[in-house]
């Protein structure tokens, strides 16, 4: 009953048909997956599911998506060399909080913001910044009035997980809150908790450049003509 009510109210809310969909997220960070150890690689983390799994909650006036069941997995090139692994399922889920633009892949056992998402608070992302298109989009949102701010193609990006989109911005990979040094900001350590397991073992993220680095998140379904 309470599956069948969030997705009436996703209908409701937006009118949206059960199609296929894919989430993928390009970064540039480090890390391990297996026994290969990696620095400023390309990682690509991918989800696929279908938007009739697709949630939509609205709670103190903060607007967000996720959707928890589908298949997930990671795609690391380091050296010229390319390795994919599975993740095995029941460990990551996909996360949009609009206004508070953070977008991206989370899990069960550390939240939303890791392994990979886009975080652009305020103080990263000020009003009128289209570069960040996570954080163009959270202004958008809550000041309709901002779209002058935009450029037309940035003003008609969809701010959902349901549509076709692209999302940009800064780049968090750490399992523990940056700490500030020197100012610079550091992820600390990687904690037992933050390794997720795959068919070709351990994988975990630990960005250690200083929450400087930049992505890409992309929303793909099947009535966008791929």
């Amino acid at each position: 009953m309470r599956r069948s009510a969030c997705l009436l109210a996703l209908a409701l809310s937006g009118g949206i048909h059960a199609e296929p969909v894919t989430y993928t997220f390009y970064a540039v960070t480090d890390g391990a997956l297996g026994t290969q150890g990696f620095s400023e690689s390309t990682v690509r983390l991918q989800f696929r599911g279908d938007t009739q799994d697709l949630v939509k909650q609205t709670a103190t006036g903060v607007l967000v998506y996720r959707m928890d069941r589908g298949d997930a997995s990671v795609t690391v090139t380091s050296g010229g060399v390319t390795k994919t692994a599975r993740i095995t399922a029941g460990q990551v889920y996909v996360y949009y909080d609009v206004l508070n633009a953070l977008v991206g892949i989370g899990s069960y056992a550390v939240g939303p913001g890791y392994p990979l998402s886009l975080n652009c608070p305020a103080y990263r992302c000020p009003t009128g910044t289209a570069i960040y298109t996570v954080g163009a989009l959270a202004d958008l949102t809550s000041n309709p009035g901002d779209s002058t701010r935009y450029s037309h193609a940035v003003s008609r990006l969809p701010a959902t997980l349901a549509k076709p989109t692209l999302l940009t911005g800064p780049v968090s990979a750490c399992a523990v809150p940056y700490l500030l040094v020197n100012f610079i900001y550091t992820c600390p350590y990687a904690p037992a908790t933050a390794m997720l397991q795959t068919d070709a073992g351990g994988f975990y993220l630990q960005d250690m450049q200083g929450f400087e680095g930049k992505g890409m998140f992309v929303v793909d379904t099947d009535s966008d003509g791929d």
